[in-house]
Protein backbone atom coordinates (compact mmCIF):
# COMPACT_ATOMS: atom_id res chain seq x y z
CA UNK A 1 0.00 0.00 0.00
CA UNK A 2 2.86 2.36 0.75
CA UNK A 3 4.23 1.80 -2.77
CA UNK A 4 0.80 2.56 -4.24
CA UNK A 5 0.50 5.76 -2.23
CA UNK A 6 3.96 6.83 -3.37
CA UNK A 7 3.02 6.13 -7.01
CA UNK A 8 -0.22 8.14 -6.68
CA UNK A 9 1.60 11.09 -5.10
CA UNK A 10 3.97 11.17 -8.10
CA UNK A 11 1.12 10.88 -10.62
CA UNK A 12 -1.00 13.56 -8.97
CA UNK A 13 1.94 15.94 -8.63
CA UNK A 14 2.81 15.71 -12.32
CA UNK A 15 1.13 16.84 -15.49
CA UNK A 16 -0.14 13.31 -16.21
CA UNK A 17 -3.19 13.81 -13.98
CA UNK A 18 -5.32 15.56 -16.59
CA UNK A 19 -8.66 14.73 -18.14
CA UNK A 20 -10.30 16.41 -21.07
CA UNK A 21 -13.81 17.76 -20.57
CA UNK A 22 -14.61 17.31 -24.27
CA UNK A 23 -17.34 14.66 -24.66
CA UNK A 24 -16.00 11.37 -25.98
CA UNK A 25 -17.55 9.25 -28.68
CA UNK A 26 -19.35 6.15 -27.41
CA UNK A 27 -18.27 3.23 -29.59
CA UNK A 28 -19.19 -0.44 -29.62
CA UNK A 29 -16.45 -2.21 -31.62
CA UNK A 30 -17.94 -5.66 -30.83
CA UNK A 31 -15.14 -6.47 -28.37
CA UNK A 32 -15.23 -9.43 -25.99
CA UNK A 33 -12.79 -10.53 -23.28
CA UNK A 34 -12.93 -13.80 -21.36
CA UNK A 35 -10.78 -16.19 -19.36
CA UNK A 36 -11.10 -19.85 -18.47
CA UNK A 37 -9.27 -21.63 -15.65
CA UNK A 38 -9.06 -24.77 -17.79
CA UNK A 39 -7.51 -23.15 -20.85
CA UNK A 40 -6.63 -19.47 -20.95
CA UNK A 41 -7.56 -16.04 -22.23
CA UNK A 42 -9.53 -15.17 -25.34
CA UNK A 43 -10.34 -11.88 -27.05
CA UNK A 44 -12.56 -10.94 -29.96
CA UNK A 45 -12.56 -7.60 -31.77
CA UNK A 46 -15.03 -7.61 -34.65
CA UNK A 47 -13.95 -10.38 -37.02
CA UNK A 48 -10.52 -10.85 -35.37
CA UNK A 49 -9.66 -12.99 -32.38
CA UNK A 50 -6.66 -13.87 -30.22
CA UNK A 51 -6.08 -16.49 -27.53
CA UNK A 52 -3.35 -17.28 -25.04
CA UNK A 53 -3.08 -20.49 -23.07
CA UNK A 54 -2.26 -20.02 -19.39
CA UNK A 55 0.94 -21.72 -18.28
CA UNK A 56 0.75 -24.64 -15.90
CA UNK A 57 1.01 -23.38 -12.32
CA UNK A 58 -0.42 -19.95 -13.13
CA UNK A 59 -2.94 -20.33 -10.32
CA UNK A 60 -0.61 -19.51 -7.42
CA UNK A 61 0.56 -16.47 -5.45
CA UNK A 62 -3.01 -15.25 -5.08
CA UNK A 63 -3.88 -15.59 -8.78
CA UNK A 64 -7.36 -16.90 -9.54
CA UNK A 65 -10.05 -16.55 -12.22
CA UNK A 66 -10.50 -12.89 -11.27
CA UNK A 67 -6.83 -12.27 -12.02
CA UNK A 68 -7.10 -14.04 -15.39
CA UNK A 69 -10.27 -12.08 -16.28
CA UNK A 70 -8.49 -8.84 -15.37
CA UNK A 71 -5.57 -9.76 -17.63
CA UNK A 72 -8.05 -10.49 -20.44
CA UNK A 73 -9.67 -7.08 -19.94
CA UNK A 74 -6.32 -5.28 -19.88
CA UNK A 75 -5.23 -7.06 -23.07
CA UNK A 76 -8.48 -6.00 -24.74
CA UNK A 77 -7.78 -2.36 -23.91
CA UNK A 78 -4.21 -2.63 -25.21
CA UNK A 79 -5.53 -4.22 -28.41
CA UNK A 80 -8.10 -1.43 -28.84
CA UNK A 81 -5.40 1.23 -28.45
CA UNK A 82 -3.17 -0.62 -30.94
CA UNK A 83 -6.14 -0.80 -33.36
CA UNK A 84 -6.32 3.00 -33.27
CA UNK A 85 -9.16 3.69 -30.86
CA UNK A 86 -8.58 6.86 -28.83
CA UNK A 87 -10.58 9.62 -27.18
CA UNK A 88 -13.61 7.34 -26.97
CA UNK A 89 -15.68 5.38 -24.51
CA UNK A 90 -15.60 1.75 -25.67
CA UNK A 91 -17.93 -1.08 -24.80
CA UNK A 92 -15.96 -4.21 -23.88
CA UNK A 93 -18.03 -7.25 -22.97
CA UNK A 94 -17.11 -9.89 -20.43
CA UNK A 95 -18.82 -12.35 -18.11
CA UNK A 96 -17.13 -11.58 -14.80
CA UNK A 97 -19.00 -8.75 -13.03
CA UNK A 98 -16.50 -8.72 -10.18
CA UNK A 99 -13.72 -7.78 -12.58
CA UNK A 100 -15.83 -5.36 -14.62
Amino acid sequence: MVDDLHWWSIVLAGSLATHSLIPHQKLDPDMWADASTSWGIGLILGDCWAAWQLKEGWKSSGRDIGWAESVAFKLSILWAVHAGFCDATLTVRGDNMGMI
